[in-house]
């Protein structure tokens, strides 16, 4: 399988067309318009959206992630932050650290990564983008 941007692949027919003067078109399809119409009928492939692993989320220094997150101390919104890197806790475990609205660190352990918290390169399906 292989994802095509349907525009420029109508592009470069209507560039092809214009340097042939005309096509034959097959297989039960008898016109352009039909063809340009099955191009932008054809459904969009959206790549899996699985969780971060902490090695691929160490790499994203400065970059936006989605958080979702099921802390202790309440239930922190799902949302947008900035990975701002990596410390070290009172018991010397790795803390991932992000900046939030207003320049506020957000720091969750590595060790409760898949349990109390995830990160994601864009909200999972269903959650909503704010």
């Amino acid at each position: 399988m292989r994802i095509i941007d349907a525009y420029r692949a109508i592009d470069m027919i209507d560039e092809w067309l214009d340097s042939v003067g005309t096509v034959l078109v097959g297989k039960g399809l008898s016109s352009y318009g039909e063809l340009i119409g099955c191009i932008e009928d054809t459904p969009t492939l959206t790549p899996p959206n699985e969780p971060l692993t902490l090695e691929q989320l160490r790499e994203m220094n400065g970059e936006p992630v989605w958080v979702t997150s099921a802390r202790e101390r309440g239930n922190i919104p799902s949302r947008w932050v900035l990975f701002a890197g990596v410390s070290k806790s009172k018991r010397n475990s790795d803390v991932f650290v992000f900046a939030t609205t207003g320049g506020i660190g957000q720091g969750y352990e590595a060790a409760n990564y898949g349990k109390t918290w995830n990160a994601y390169r864009r909200p999972p399906e269903g959650e909503e983008d704010t």
